[in-house]
């Protein structure tokens, strides 16, 4: 019983840990595609202005 318990907190741990991770890789994507749009944006005002 003892093992269970401790192989299922194991379990949570690691499907946290992959939450964590996944949110950090969406932040990672959404900062750069953010960016990315930004600076074409910039490049299109500078370059039509």
């Amino acid at each position: 019983m003892l093992t269970y318990l401790n192989t299922l907190k194991l379990d949570l741990g690691w499907a946290q840990l992959e939450e964590l991770r996944l949110g950090a890789m969406w932040s990672v994507n959404n900062f750069c595609a953010i960016t990315y749009r930004h600076v074409i944006w910039i490049h299109l005002v500078t370059g039509l202005g």
